[in-house]
């Protein structure tokens, strides 16, 4: 068997260093702990509709490739990634940028989207090099809001809109919903 005899200073300082290990390893379970709880806010699931097209309000955006539009006021606060956002801006590349008022500082690419340079808090439904106008197919993009607030439904939609990239003129119809209240995303 045998001992180890600890001087009264050593077993001050082995105290501490258990303390020590005890604070980090909670501090970093728990930090662990806040990131993956916010990561889990966001969840993928699957849906069936119909797609019903809109008659909504026109976003005016340059006729030129790679545009993006000035800020469109939200008819409600949209949280995103734990922020609160007023307006939101389309691009001709079938993305939505949220901003909190002053129109954020967007570059129309998509080679940039979820990372530190722009374009941020982006919506993306479609992400492509998509053109409002290629040949003789003419795009626009709209927006409504339905229902009565607090469930109101705020619906951003690319009608008839052609892709560039393909080289042939294909019309693509899709659409954003951004739920009030909840702030469900679907597209």
């Amino acid at each position: 068997m045998k001992l180890r005899m600890l001087l009264p200073n050593s077993r001050s300082t082995a105290l501490k260093r258990f303390a020590a290990h005890c604070t980090l390893s909670l501090a970093l379970v728990l930090g662990v702990g806040v990131f993956g709880a916010q990561a889990q806010n966001y969840q993928l699931s699957y849906f069936t509709g119909t797609y019903a097209p809109i008659a909504g309000t026109p976003i005016s955006t340059p006729t030129t490739d790679d545009a993006i539009s000035a800020n469109v006021l939200l008819p409600f606060s949209v949280t995103f990634g734990g922020t609160a956002y007023t307006n939101f801006q389309v691009c001709t590349n079938g993305w939505v940028a949220l901003n909190t008022g002053t129109a954020a500082a967007q570059t129309a690419a998509n080679l940039n989207l979820f990372n530190t340079t722009a374009p941020n808090v982006t919506i993306a439904p479609w992400m492509d090099d998509l053109g409002s106008t290629v040949g003789a197919v003419v795009g626009d993009i709209s927006y409504t809001t339905t229902g009565i607030s607090p469930n109101q439904v705020l619906t951003i939609q690319y009608n008839n809109y052609p892709s560039y990239f393909t080289g042939t003129t294909v019309a693509l119809n899709f659409q954003v919903k951004i739920y009030e209240t909840t702030n469900v995303i679907e597209f």
